[in-house]
């Protein structure tokens, strides 16, 4: 669960850089499926982060902390997610006197060199070591993949006669 909640965060963080934002509010959700016969489980957690930061170490380690407070032994999970909010322009946020503000530079810069290399090798060339599990069973199934008829040209059909 929390290598997939990982996986959502570093995807999410990836999507922010990459629109020049940060968030400020960060919420986890889990749940199991309402259509099984044992008991349904579902909740969810919000924090407000101290800065806003589009950092993917502080996104992935306040997820996993919110995932450790909601989880629950005995329930089969189906659903997990996470869901940013309150975006703002980088350094639209005023600092306060103790500001990292060195720290967030060279943070920056090492989260713009991990994009950089992911671009070029290749998606989850460089990954954290939380993102990291043998089983990927969580993975979203595309075996029975609708065609993307509008969106993609492969899905076309082609008419012969």
């Amino acid at each position: 669960m929390l290598a997939a909640l990982s996986h959502h965060a570093t995807r999410a963080t990836e999507k922010l850089r990459k629109e020049n934002r940060e968030c400020g509010y960060l919420a986890t959700f889990m749940s199991t499926s309402r259509y099984r016969s044992s008991e349904h489980y579902a909740n969810q957690r919000g924090i407000a982060l101290p800065y806003p930061t589009a950092d993917t170490r502080e996104i992935c380690k306040q997820a996993v902390t919110l995932a450790r407070a909601l989880w629950r032994d005995g329930y089969k999970y189906n659903k997990a997610g996470i869901v940013l909010s309150d975006f703002r322009v980088p350094g639209a946020c005023q600092s306060d006197f103790f500001s990292r503000i060195e720290d967030d530079k060279r943070d920056q810069e090492l989260m713009r060199t991990l994009d950089k290399i992911n671009s070029i090798a290749g998606k989850n060339t460089v990954r954290f070591g939380r993102q990291i599990h043998k089983n990927t069973d969580w993975q979203m199934r595309r075996e029975n993949l609708s065609p993307a008829y509008t969106t993609r040209w492969s899905d076309i059909p082609i008419v012969r006669t």
